[in-house]
């Protein structure tokens, strides 16, 4: 279980940090719009494969 939390733990980041860039806690500039829709989509990418491979391996 320990090892399913250290894989999750950057794709959580990754979402966690697009949300916040998206709300605007966190500076953005005009040049980095979609910045937070793509760390959202690679985070949530990243959860789902871990799961999966979870899944397939136990």
């Amino acid at each position: 279980m320990n090892e399913l939390l250290q894989k999750l733990l950057i794709p959580i980041i990754l979402v966690v940090s697009g949300i916040l860039l998206k709300k605007g806690y966190i500076p953005n500039t005009k040049s980095e719009g979609k910045l937070w829709l793509f760390l959202v989509i690679v985070g949530c990418v990243g959860i789902v494969l871990d799961i999966l491979l979870v899944f397939v391996s136990s």
